[in-house]
């Protein structure tokens, strides 16, 4: 802290003496530069004749002054901002200013005309004073404090500020335990502000445009998932009023809270984008299609036969037992489970079945052996609960419906899925946390009892 004190203070007086410099250019101009319309215009020009003058001497005399202020003036705008950006930005509107400037300043000159003294007077006075840094410091600074009210303090040590970078270079291996890449982000430290060990977290901006078209991107809250197939509630208007549709949509990059929109849906169309899980079990309980029964008209937790439960039960006894293993961290049981748990499910056929437990088995199925088949791919016990979400959205479903053993608990853990919340089935309402097993073993809460 005493440092960065002491850094402050040189940097005000660094800036006192840059302000002072550039009074001292307008105080002693007429000893620096040559420029015989400094007295002519301190005279009463409207009703007088120009002076003589040399072209190229006056303008290399206003090209010198600009320059000498323009430079006086960056000084001042990186010891306020130390910002790359905004003195790239910075010095590119002081050229471009300087060559509209300059070119204006010379039609004038040879063009001129009495009642055109008063515009190269202004044109003059723009070229020769620092007017603009009056006008980009509080912009620069409106828009640095903006950015500090609206974004999330990227390194929590240093309160209040943010930093830009470029992403210089991304690992092609992911890591074996963390399932994610690391990345090089290159950020000015020439004044040493980050230190080795510093927690720091980097928003990354992206142009998400496609040939130059804008994608559709939609909220991660609005988005349902049962297998790979991901579903949206679409509002539409119905005689007796508003009503929802259930929609299944193709996804493609995920965005932080965000996912693009491949197909499915429609510019202007409006969505639920929060509470779509209460939306999805209305529906459930109204008979009509929802998320994991897309094609049923059937009521959610209807009875149905003894001999459809007994051929279910062994799956969900798999699912018991493998959430049981994750708790403990038993990760070969758990993959050994798992090999039970698919071998179960394919030995269940719709031949077995009710007519109406088979329909509705046929859209579970898909679901519940992808997420299986991730899951005896899984390397570790950390990539196996990553797919226990997906696979108990599908054994949740199927308990809703069948209800093969009754008086199971659905329960959740607000912190899975990258603190977006993930669900699982119990026997009884005992929280014991299969997506953290004994590292927050009673992490979660009771979401519904399923009787």
């Amino acid at each position: 802290m005493e440092k960065e004190r002491v850094s402050k203070n040189i940097r005000i007086i660094l800036i006192v003496c840059l302000v002072l410099m550039l009074a001292a250019v307008r105080l002693f101009e007429e000893r620096l530069f040559y420029d015989p319309f400094i007295r002519f215009f301190r005279s009463d020009y409207l009703l007088g004749d120009l002076p003589a003058y040399q072209m190229p001497k006056l303008l290399l005399n206003l090209t010198f002054r600009f320059v000498l202020n323009t430079l006086i003036s960056l000084g001042i705008i990186y010891l306020a901002f130390r910002d790359r950006q905004i003195m790239k930005f910075s010095g590119l509107l002081y050229g471009i200013l300087f060559l509209v400037g300059i070119s204006i300043f010379i039609f004038l000159l040879l063009n001129l005309e009495k009642e055109h003294f008063l515009a190269l007077f202004y044109v003059r006075r723009f070229l020769i004073h620092p007017i603009f840094i009056l006008l980009l410091l509080p912009a620069f600074y409106y828009y640095r404090l903006s950015i500090s009210r609206n974004s999330e303090r990227p390194v929590q040590s240093i309160p209040g500020e943010t930093f830009e970078g470029t992403i210089s270079f991304i690992d092609p291996i992911l890591n074996d335990n963390t399932r994610v890449a690391t990345a090089r982000i290159e950020v000015d430290n020439s004044n040493g502000r980050f230190k080795p060990g510093m927690f720091v977290s980097a928003q990354i901006e992206t142009d998400m445009s496609q040939n130059g078209q804008q994608q559709m991107v939609i909220p991660r809250s609005s988005v349902l998932w049962t297998g790979e197939r991901s579903v949206v509630y679409v509002k539409k208007s119905l005689e007796s009023g508003v009503g929802f549709e259930l929609r299944e949509v193709n996804l493609g990059t995920a965005t932080g809270d965000s996912y693009v929109v491949k197909s499915g849906l429609q510019p202007g169309e409006e969505i639920v984008v929060n509470g779509t899980f209460t939306v999805d079990s209305a529906v459930q309980l109204a008979g009509k299609p929802s998320m994991m029964n897309p094609d049923m008209n059937m009521q959610a937790g209807k009875e149905i036969a003894e001999k459809d439960k007994k051929v279910l039960m062994p799956l969900f006894m798999n699912y018991l037992q493998l959430k049981d293993q994750l708790v403990a961290d038993d990760f070969d049981s758990a993959k050994n489970t798992i090999s039970k748990l698919q071998q179960n499910s394919e030995a269940i056929s719709k031949e077995g079945l009710t007519e109406e437990t088979a329909e509705n088995w046929g859209n579970f199925k898909p679901g519940l052996q992808n997420s299986v088949q991730k899951m005896k791919e899984a390397k570790d016990i950390s990539a196996l609960r990553e797919n226990f979400d997906e696979l108990s959205s599908v054994m949740i479903g199927i308990a809703k419906i069948a209800n093969p053993m009754p008086g199971m608990y659905v329960l959740r853990c607000p912190m899975a899925n990258s603190n977006r919340g993930a669900d699982w089935l119990s026997m009884n309402s005992e929280i014991k946390n299969p997506y953290y097993g004994q590292s927050m073993l009673t992490c979660g809460e009771i979401k519904a009892e399923i009787k």
